[in-house]
């Protein structure tokens, strides 16, 4: 698996959601066994010169490699992701979609982070790239990273 490699001027920013805490399990509303809507996001410490961002998901307990379910670049840099929103261009999930995919796995308890970038720029890209093409383009121009994971699992407690 390819990983980002930061340069040490990448300053954090604060990712949070109303609908559920850092390391807390993510609502049914938000996955493939309820609505399977995208969560709503809170944003701070935006870089003031910051043009676009990008918002990955993806499922981090994934057997095989770390699946994508939604990607999303060239966000206006605002502080607020609406409920159920498209906030830019939707690329290609690893389940072959241009939308979002809540967790959906079949047994056990999955990690899923939401790992949001600000960039100097915004990309030109083809709405059919995936995640490699996104991180590639976008990683010489990420001025802060943020990220917020939460947990899933069918007829788990606290999953409701």
């Amino acid at each position: 698996m390819k990983t980002i490699s930061f340069k040490n001027d990448i300053s954090l920013m604060e990712i949070s959601s109303p609908a559920f805490a850092h390391w807390k399990y993510i609502p049914k509303k938000y996955t493939c066994d309820g609505e399977n809507i995208n969560p709503p996001f809170i944003i701070h410490k935006i870089p003031r010169d910051a043009k676009s961002m990008v918002l990955l998901m993806d499922n981090a307990s994934a057997s095989e490699k770390c699946l994508t379910h939604w990607l999303v670049w060239n966000i206006d840099p605002v502080k607020q992701i609406e409920e159920s929103s498209v906030p830019g261009i939707q690329g290609v999930s690893d389940f072959n979609i241009r939308k979002y995919l809540g967790p959906c796995q079949d047994s056990g308890t999955h990690v899923f982070q939401f790992r949001i970038f600000a960039l100097r720029k915004k990309l030109t890209l083809d709405p059919t790239c995936g995640k490699y093409q996104v991180e590639k383009a976008m990683t010489p121009h990420i001025l802060a990273f943020g990220f917020i994971a939460g947990f899933y699992g069918r007829n788990l407690k606290g999953s409701e």
